[in-house]
């Protein structure tokens, strides 16, 4: 596994406004992904972002994380629309959306979590043969994710348990992935 961290400056490239601007993840990617048997992109969630209309023109397949509250709920919708509006809108066909993941899940989970929990399962069943599942796994809630990106270095390079446990908890997710895909 290979992790190649964003600064947060990269949220700034929302407000640019240069010709092309869209296409050039999809540029930089050339001759790179051919490497990898997966590459994921992490883009902010924002509804008809710059930075989400220009994974939703590089990849090939979605996956789309949810915490276990309203905004995590919105926010799979939110990304449907915007990812279908986006392919649409350069005309080209539609992403293949293997699922949505339970992301940043506390260990400690409350009522609220346990309620969005069971929407999300109603909205996407996790064993639907048609359109997005919710997948069989979850990214826990580990402090080692905050320290990595305070730091600006990979997670996996901390060595600790938590990264450990970090990084074992997306390779299931690699794997539910790689099943649907």
């Amino acid at each position: 596994m290979h992790v190649l961290a964003a600064e947060r400056a990269l949220g700034n490239r929302e407000f640019d406004n240069t010709s092309g601007m869209e296409q050039r993840l999809r540029l930089s990617l050339d001759g790179v992904a051919e490497n990898y048997d997966l590459v994921l992109i992490d883009v902010p969630p924002r509804p008809g972002g710059k930075l989400m209309t220009a994974a939703a023109l590089t990849a090939t397949h979605a996956l789309l994380p949810a915490t276990l509250d309203e905004d995590g709920y919105i926010g799979v919708h939110d990304g449907l629309i915007s990812l279908r509006r986006a392919r649409m809108n350069h005309g080209l066909a539609p992403l293949v959306v293997v699922g949505v993941l339970r992301n940043i899940v506390d260990r400690r989970r409350s009522g609220l979590a346990e309620t969005f929990d069971e929407k999300l399962a109603q909205e996407y069943p996790p064993h639907s043969p048609d359109g997005p599942r919710l997948l069989d796994t979850a990214v826990p809630k580990y402090v080692i994710r905050q320290e990595s990106r305070s730091a600006r270095v990979p997670f996996t390079a901390a060595g600790t348990a938590e990264a450990t446990l970090l990084e074992r908890a997306y390779c299931r997710t690699l794997n539910c992935v790689a099943e649907v895909a």
